[in-house]
């Protein structure tokens, strides 16, 4: 975990003098050492107005602006640097290039790496350093070809910023733990920009862990003790076991102004109050230890995922994971090996165990931006190959801590990006960011009698609703040995299901079930009357309305199938209405519900001739308008605002087939 230490310098200095000049250059270099990036910068400025061709200058205050995430104001300096001397600092052109890449200009930021390399094809290389800048700028190119060809792809996730939840500094480690509950840390006061006048008011600027809860439109945090958010230490990287009752996080200690020792802790309830916690075996003298993730390796047995700098790891920071057996004990450190881990950092990893996906942040791999969410797969007792998680969940900036929800949906994420809640840059501070994945989604059909019963042999069709009235067709399979599968994707879809001896049954797939339901596959069932018996259920209206509504769709289907199927048979269509208004306008109303009903009718096929209709007005009520004591009763109008339908043979002989009428609930009261 690395906090970025903002410094304020009040210095006023009407003229400056070389030996000033001097001094405030040592000056600023001191702050830049010290992590001061901010203060550093504004220094370096001051001397920039009195050594204006000073090409060390330029480049420090580019690096200033680099190490704050002000990837314009960087560039800007870097471009002058090379502008200025493009030989004096060679590393100038490389950076420039990655300030370029982290704003999306990827054309730009190609070239930028390409003429890096053309121009120290022959630089002499005495330390290997020059070297390793050569094998990142041709990293970095191919992520920039990765980033253009990942953005014209398919969007598989989406990234939305989180009102309110954030706080001016920088926020972290983010853990789903409800739809409006998450467990995280953060760097909290405004003091902690000012890191000399905080220590000198003894103020306690360090970030803590708590759980913010959204209530309506705000969030509020309820910290953890103070036996977990020990004053003096940065506290964070916190996740839950299974049970709730376990909390494994990392305390961090300052070694300097910008860098931190870190170890992992745990802490186990007692009751409703956490226990005093423990140094976990698995951390490492002289390196930090930090970012705890519970999981299963790729054979399926328990481990506790994290991440350290100790000796004998490939990269800066390094994935490693030790087991975990029932009673809590800790294996030994095993580093995830060159799979995973590169020669630059991999952080923050988070383990899916519905779906046996290891995510995690790395800048070692060709990439979109920094660091970009990298993820493999548990196949086999073996782990598939890594690969990027893709646009929008990466961006051109920094992209780490993805942590989903049980069903490895949606959750969270820190980043960046343009978005952010920082009055410092629309870059300079890291924010959590809600997340959301999206899988694939299938409609899986099965088919059933009246009874339930499942039934085989029962052709389904899936069409793609263009329009009213307008199907487009797309896929069609058989009830049987095999499932009936269909891929759908957002749109709104109809399906339709016809066996012989039965009468054919049709359901919806409406766009907003298959964004909202998380599960892959929405279960669609299609119940079959057999042909010698339907069921016939009323339509019901809105209060002085005679529209037929799209949510009675399926009851009108019905009842022109029938008509459809038996062209002898005649249809009479009775109107009704609540007891609301004169005897004369109900009437009329009935009059026109059933017209409409008609109306409907004659526009699927049917002739007019065949149907009936006739308005009853508020005559014939199947609910009380008004309860006992006078008052409304507004779900019994609901149920006499309404059509009827009966079904009559032109021949006066037996009805073909055996009529179930039903009077359902109606679906709305309005």
């Amino acid at each position: 975990m690395k906090i970025k230490n903002i410094l304020l310098l009040g210095i006023s200095v009407a003229t400056i003098s070389s030996c000033a000049t001097s001094k405030k250059l040592k000056m600023a270099d001191d702050l830049y050492e010290e992590g001061s990036y901010y203060n550093a910068a504004d220094e370096y400025a001051e001397v920039h107005e009195k050594k204006e061709n000073n090409t060390r200058v330029m480049f420090q205050i580019a690096e200033s602006n680099n190490r704050l995430k002000d990837y314009v104001e960087a560039e800007k300096w870097y471009t002058k640097t090379l502008e200025n001397n493009p030989n004096a600092w060679p590393e100038a052109r490389i950076a420039n290039a990655m300030m370029m890449k982290a704003q999306g200009n990827y054309d730009g930021s190609k070239d930028e790496f390409k003429l890096f390399l053309e121009e120290t094809a022959d630089s002499k290389d005495k330390d290997g350093s020059l070297a390793t800048l050569r094998r990142k700028a041709k990293l970095e190119i191919q992520g920039c070809d990765l980033a253009q060809e990942l953005m014209s792809e398919k969007q598989e996730s989406e990234v939305t910023t989180i009102p309110g939840l954030n706080n001016p500094l920088q926020d972290y480690s983010p853990k789903y733990l409800s739809e409006d509950e998450i467990l995280m840390a953060a760097l909290l006061p405004e003091e902690a920009v000012n890191l000399d006048e905080a220590r000198d008011a003894n103020t306690d600027y360090y970030s803590k862990l708590f759980v913010a809860s959204k209530d309506g439109d705000s969030w509020s945090n309820e910290f953890l003790p103070e036996n977990i958010n020990v004053p003096g230490l940065h506290n964070g990287n916190g996740v839950y076991s299974e049970d709730g009752n376990t909390l494994y996080y990392t305390q961090c200690a300052e070694v300097n102004a910008f860098q931190m020792s870190c170890n992992i802790y745990r802490s186990t309830k007692n009751g409703d109050a956490w226990g005093d916690p423990e140094m976990l075996s698995i951390n490492k003298a002289n390196s930090s230890t930090t970012q705890p993730a519970l999981g299963m390796d790729a054979a399926g047995n328990e481990v506790l995922y994290f991440v350290s700098s100790r000796a004998g790891s490939k990269g800066g920071m390094d994935l490693y994971y030790a087991t975990l057996d029932e009673d809590g004990n800790l294996g030994s450190a095993t580093n995830m090996g060159t799979e995973f881990n590169t020669k630059y950092d991999e952080v923050t990893p988070f383990y899916d165990a519905k779906n046996s996906i290891l995510y995690f942040s790395s800048n070692g791999f060709a990439g979109m931006g920094g660091l970009d969410v990298f993820k493999a797969e548990a196949i086999d007792g073996e782990w598939s190959e890594v690969v990027n998680g893709g646009y929008p969940l990466n961006s051109s900036a920094d992209d780490l801590y993805l942590a989903l929800n049980e069903r490895g949906s949606k959750g969270y994420m820190v980043s960046n990006r343009p978005g952010t809640t920082s009055n410092r840059g629309e870059t300079c501070c890291d924010d959590v960011f809600r997340v959301k994945l999206k899988t694939d989604k299938y409609v899986l059909v099965q088919a059933t009698d009246s009874k339930g019963v499942l039934l085989d042999a029962v052709d389904v069709s899936l069409y793609a609703v263009k329009g009213e009235n307008d199907f487009e067709f797309i896929s069609e399979g058989i009830t049987g040995e095999d499932e009936v599968v269909f891929f759908v994707e957002e749109a709104d879809y109809r399906l339709n299901g016809n066996k012989e001896g039965y009468w054919p049954s049709i359901e919806n797939v409406n766009m907003l079930e298959i964004t909202e339901v998380e599960e892959d596959t929405i279960l669609k069932v299609l119940v079959l009357e057999a042909i010698n018996r339907a069921t016939v259920e009323n339509v019901y209206f809105a209060f002085d309305m005679n529209e037929i509504r799209e949510m009675y769709q399926d009851e009108m289907d019905t009842v022109i199938a029938l008509m459809m199927k038996y062209e002898e048979l005649i249809l009479k269509i009775e109107g009704h209405t609540d007891s609301k208004g004169s005897d004369s306008y109900n009437m009329t109303l009935s009059e026109r519900r059933s017209n409409a009903a008609k109306e409907y009718i004659i526009e699927q096929g049917i002739d007019e001739d065949r149907i009936l209709t006739r308005g009853y007005g508020e005559t014939k009520p199947i609910a009380l308008n008004e309860n006992p004591d006078g008052s409304d009763n507004e779900e019994g109008r609901a149920k006499n605002r309404r059509v009827e339908f009966k079904i009559l043979n032109d021949v006066n002989e037996d009805l073909p087939i055996e009529i179930e009428y039903e009077a359902q609930d109606p679906e709305s009261n309005d």
